[in-house]
């Protein structure tokens, strides 16, 4: 029984996995997306408003953007040398120019984005006039059916909208792949009467076909999740509210200092400000302009009904510094990463080899779901290369890489080698400093003599 047989009965359930999946998981998903991006109308402190039309004038909204930081690391750190490489020579220079058709590095580079901001991004493979492509989507695009093993689905619903050049509301689309043909469908909307309409208060919304399926050419369903961690979370997840109580103490901290600037007046018990010429009461800024006094008066027994005192406005430094510095630290703990600008202080020798353990550990996880990805994405090459170009390979015969690079300068990496040596041993501080070659370097250590003049060889090598 076709696909179509199967659902036409009900394609309104493609509506349904929609709407569930993006009350469950793709909302939240799409939700960090835009945090990330720094998009305003999802960030919490650009939201905020003044107390009080009094200070409207110290009111502050500052944003750190220590997601995008988060993610650079990462990103940095084990996504921007990923190496495919086939042994088989006979199909060698195909793969290779697939790689460079596909902007293979490029891609690999974006899922890692995509899948560390949201949890989850998917690959899409698919030909066009005989050549593979390929293409990453957001993590809300697509949804899976499945019975035992998500990356050997039976079917993927992928969710997208184009927006028509004349027209103001864009059109939804879901086309479906199951292990052969890919199914096109498109959002129709209906009024009480069945009407066709764009939008409206009193809309039903269904997924009807359109067109015949397509074959896609493969042997099953082309698109594979790549995920972040087993729980599809991002590195952000639990972080974000600590970044937006960040983002408030130092808004508000701006906001009192920009205040510091103004003199308050503080008024307190009863004052008579009179009426001016036509009965109305003085108000109290022009009652002071004008008279440069206030009388307050005294009751029975001689006191004070009133009083009026200017206030000075005093910040602790300290106390907010040290808040912030907290704060700091707790954001990349939770996220998994390490913050640059601790890990080169010298003064902290066991952070720097804690932090790059979160970070290390963080990236061995992703590493492994990235890998799972990478290899359904090469057997449907493997496949297709089979079918076009009749050569049989296996999947064995690819190995993939993750190069670890951190971040830092020449003087950085100096210093982090002499910091990580004094905690770990030789090789493993040459390797977590940037060293590719760490085992031929630290084999040469009795020969040297100490950390420092294994450092200078290599620099001099360089």
């Amino acid at each position: 029984m076709t696909f179509y047989k199967e659902k036409i009965m009900a394609t309104n359930k493609i509506n349904q996995i929609q709407q569930q999946y993006m009350q469950t998981y793709g909302n939240r998903q799409q939700y960090l997306w835009r945090y990330y991006s720094g998009d305003k109308s999802v960030i919490p402190v650009y939201k905020r408003t003044a107390a009080s039309p009094l200070k409207e004038k110290t009111h502050t909204n500052v944003h750190v953007n220590y997601f995008s930081d988060i993610i650079d690391i990462k990103q940095g750190y084990m996504f921007e040398k990923i190496d495919i490489e086939l042994r088989d020579e006979r199909a060698r220079d195909l793969f290779d120019d697939m790689k460079k058709e596909t902007s293979m590095r490029i891609k690999n580079s974006e899922t890692g984005e995509l899948t560390s901001v949201s949890g989850l991004s998917h690959r899409l493979c698919y030909t066009e006039d005989g050549i593979f492509k390929i293409k990453n989507l957001q993590g809300w695009q697509v949804v899976y059916e499945y019975e035992n093993d998500i990356y050997d689905p039976d079917y993927a619903y992928y969710f997208y909208s184009i927006k028509p050049i004349d027209d103001q509301e864009p059109i939804n689309y879901c086309n479906v792949y199951d292990r052969e043909n890919v199914y096109y469908f498109v959002e129709r909307k209906e009024d009480k009467k069945g009407k066709i309409v764009s939008q409206g208060a009193n809309t039903t919304t269904s997924y009807i076909p359109v067109g015949e399926p397509q074959p896609h050419n493969f042997n099953q369903v082309p698109i594979t999740p790549m995920k972040n961690n087993s729980l599809m979370q991002s590195d952000c997840e639990d972080s974000v509210g600590l970044m937006d109580v960040y983002d408030e103490v130092i808004s508000d901290t701006a906001g009192e200092l920009k205040a510091a600037r103004l003199a308050y007046l503080k008024i307190y018990g009863d004052i008579y400000t009179g009426e001016d010429a036509n009965g109305e009461p003085i108000s109290l800024p022009d009652y002071i302009r004008d008279f440069g006094t206030m009388l307050f008066g005294v009751d029975d027994l001689g006191n004070n009904l009133g009083d009026a005192q200017f206030l000075e406005k005093k910040l602790d430094d300290t106390a907010i510094e040290n808040h912030l510095n907290r704060m700091r630290q707790h954001i990349y703990e939770v996220s998994g990463s390490v913050d640059i600008k601790e890990a080169l202080s010298a003064e902290r020798v066991l952070s720097v080899k804690a932090s790059l353990m979160r970070l290390e550990n963080n990236a061995k996880t992703s590493e492994n779901y990235m890998r799972r990805g990478l290899e359904k994405m090469i057997s449907l090459w493997v496949y297709f290369i089979e079918e076009t170009e009749g050569v049989q390979l296996s999947t064995s015969d690819f190995e993939i890489t993750f190069t670890r690079v951190f971040p830092q300068d020449t003087q950085a990496q100096a210093d982090m080698l002499l910091k990580l040596s004094a905690v770990l041993p030789l090789e493993d501080a040459l390797r977590l400093s940037g060293y590719e070659d760490a085992r031929e370097i630290a084999e040469r250590q009795d020969d040297e003599g100490d950390v420092a003049g294994i450092f200078n060889q290599e620099v001099t090598d360089e």
